[in-house]
Parts: structure tokens; sequence; C-alpha cells
């Protein structure tokens, strides 16, 4: 089935010195469908977007470009509706003799009717390489893989250079979460409502050294979760998935008797594993298991 494109290139000037620079024009070849076809343990097909009843999701390929100096001088963006295009050509604008390009790809969520976009991912401070960043909006989802993944690739261009091909990456890793022998304490007085993995992700990106970096995106006091309800499921084990940026991650587990808000207080909690470190590297595969018959949580790199 032919793919069509769902958007046209948006190409903005952003270049305001009253000094003229030397402006070429270039081409871009995008090559974003190894962003998430290495993740091989997600069930379902890995180009496939996931379904929503009230909209639809796309895919933004954005292409930022700096100066000598990081200065964005022009930029240009692509929508498209999933990663299945081996290659998508878009044409810009650089200045400068060893012009950068830094390229993204995220997901975004439109709403039917209103047409309301919701990002993945925000952007900010793109009119400098020094202040760029890559924040989490709606990336922890569980079971909406290409939500949530986030791809990248930063290049110097060759000042005599007018075509260049840019292969994104991938920036984190896909961890499959497992629950494990889910109904032990079903007959437990109280029962649990509740079998929850909390975990820590970098939730900044930012450029240093033309490359990007995570070091200052762990928030200390901040941990996502993922929760599943005993009484929802009749099988014994329960798998759902997120997507965490390269680092050393902290995560725990434990069963919740509270039926609404889950937080960390001991009348409410049936049993609580010990911490642990989790550390992810770009494009790897982890599973993060949760023995909800003695709250053992265990993690391990698929290889």
């Amino acid at each position: 089935m032919a793919l069509c494109l769902m958007g046209c290139g948006l190409l903005t000037a952003c270049d305001n010195d009253s000094t003229e620079v030397a402006r070429q024009d270039v081409k871009i070849n995008l090559i974003l469908n190894n962003v998430v076809s290495n993740f091989t343990t997600y069930q379902r097909s890995d180009k496939e977007m996931p379904t929503f009843s009230n909209g639809t999701t796309r895919i933004v390929a954005k292409v930022l470009v700096y100066d000598d100096n990081g200065k964005l001088t022009s930029q240009v963006e692509r929508q498209l509706p999933d990663y299945s295009p081996t290659r998508v050509v878009v044409q810009t604008s650089v200045s400068g003799s060893n012009p950068l390009l830094v390229c993204l790809t995220y997901a975004q969520y439109v709403e039917t009717g209103s047409g309301q976009v919701t990002d993945a991912y925000q952007i900010s401070g793109e009119q400098s390489l020094s202040t760029l960043k890559i924040s989490d909006i709606n990336s922890k989802s569980s079971n909406k893989i290409p939500w949530m993944v986030l791809g990248g690739a930063i290049v110097q261009l060759g000042s005599q250079s007018d075509n260049v091909d840019i292969a994104a990456e991938p920036l984190g890793a896909l961890v499959m979460f497992n629950w494990r022998n889910i109904h032990a304490h079903d007959h437990d007085t109280p029962a649990p409502n509740g079998h929850l993995i909390y975990y820590k992700d970098n939730n900044i990106i930012t450029v240093k050294n033309r490359k990007f970096d995570y070091s200052t995106s762990l928030q200390p006091d901040i941990f996502y979760y993922e929760n599943i309800s005993p009484s929802r499921f009749t099988s014994t084990n329960v798998y759902g998935y997120a997507f965490l940026k390269p680092g050393r991650h902290q995560a725990f587990g434990y069963g919740a008797y509270s039926p609404s808000d889950f937080e960390e207080d001991d009348e409410q909690i049936t049993g609580r594993s010990d911490l642990i470190t989790v550390t992810v590297s770009e494009d790897k595969q982890y599973e993060l298991t949760l023995d909800c018959s003695d709250y053992a949580l265990t993690v391990s790199e698929v290889k």
C-alpha cells in the first residue's frame, strides 16, 4: 500500500542579522526506519502506530540547522503517517563553514474534529544550540511503543556538501515490563488492588560537544510508574513497555490496596521490592520483571 506524506516541508529562516551570510541549498535524505525497527521484542508490527478512538497519530521529522556559532539559521519539518518510508527527502539552506544539522523525530496525536495537536516530546530553546532541550510530555504510556520512541541524529556538514544522508537512531532503550504471578495475593484480606513498577527516567535531553547529552536530565524526586490491576486479567502474566533514555535509573515495585491513588503508604502496601539500578544504553532492549508473589524485581538485557 502506498504511503503519502501528511504534510509539506516547512522552511523557516531565522537569521535576523544585517550582515549578509553566504547561504547554500542542501538536499537532506532522512532515514527514519531504524528508530523502531530494532526493537524486536515488540509483539506487533515494529512500524505500527497505536490506535486511538478519538484521533490519529503521526510522526514528525524535524531538522534544525545551526551555524558555526551555534545559532539556528533554518529548520525544516515533515509529517509522516508512520516510520514506514525508508527515505524522506527535504530541502533547506545552510550557512557558515561547518554547519551542524540536528535531526529529531517523534510522534504527535491529532484529535478528530478539533484538530488539536498533542506532542509526545517538546522541543524548546531551539534558537541556540546551547539552549536546545528535548523534554518528555506524553511518552509514559504502556503498549504505545511508536508513540514513546524518540529518534535523532547530529551531522556535521562540510562546506561544499549539497547532499547529505541523515540516519536517525533511537535516543534510548525499549524496556518491557513483565508482571509475573499477578494473582498470587488475590485471596489475601484485603487483596491488593494493583501491582506497580516505579522507575526513574531522564526527561530532558540537551546537545553538548555536538552529541546528545543526558547527564543533566534525571530529576531526583520524580518517579514514573506502570500499574496493572489483577482483577482486570485472567492470565497469570502481563506485560507492557516504556522507552527510557540512556543512563542509570532506579526502579522498585510493590502491591497496593488503595483503589484510587496508589500512594506509597505502609498501611496500603502488601509487599515491596528492593530498590534496584537499571542501566540502559541507546538502541538496546531490556526486561524489568516483577514477581508479584514475593515482589522481587529483576532486570536483564535482551540480546
